[in-house]
């Protein structure tokens, strides 16, 4: 990188140290330069095995945590992520992704609920996901009824089905993607 490029980071072209450890300082395009070695790293990483007992947690500080125990609370700053929201009205699901949409292949109805088809996770991951229902109903099953309970039917590295019910009650018939009338949720999985 060239003296002038990294002159361009900072306000005035002044990248001396008390100039560079004050943010006040830094330009749009060291926040733009930061986001694409960001989001090349994390379009490289996927193609690499992961070693779930070698992580490391890094902040901008210069404070380096290692982690080498299968500790749930430590999470991998490596780990596969998506992060979307599911829109539906009349059975017609709408994605919008926020993050990990080259996880996803599909997000399909199924019997049982909502099934999501990955693609580039390696063989063996578990998903797990969280829902957060974000319309005031959640997701309506008719003018009465709504979806009370949801839970991991089924999954493995190429695909989550997430059971859909109106209660966990085993008398209770499952709901298919395409009978939910209206509702809006935000999903979470890790893989």
């Amino acid at each position: 990188m060239s003296t002038k490029q990294r002159q361009d980071f900072f306000v005035g072209g002044d990248w001396s140290r008390s100039k560079r450890s004050d943010r006040a300082n830094w330009t749009p395009t060291l926040y733009s330069f930061a986001q694409a070695i960001v989001a090349g790293v994390e379009k490289v990483r996927n193609r690499y095995p992961q070693d779930r007992y070698t992580t490391y947690l890094m902040n901008f500080n210069n404070n380096l945590n290692f982690g080498g125990n299968d500790d749930l609370s430590v999470r991998n700053v490596g780990a596969r992520r998506v992060h979307l929201r599911l829109s539906v009205t009349d059975g017609v699901p709408t994605v919008t992704y926020r993050k990990g949409s080259e996880y996803i292949a599909s997000v399909a109805s199924a019997p049982e609920g909502i099934l999501f088809t990955f693609k580039n996770v390696p063989t063996g991951t578990v998903p797990l996901h969280d829902i957060k229902y974000t319309s005031s109903e959640g997701f309506k099953i008719d003018a009465i009824r709504s979806i009370g309970y949801d839970y991991m039917r089924s999954y493995g590295s190429a695909s989550l089905l997430i059971g859909l019910k109106e209660t966990p009650s085993a008398s209770v018939s499952h709901t298919p993607l395409s009978s939910i009338v209206s509702g809006v949720a935000e999903i979470k999985i890790e893989l």
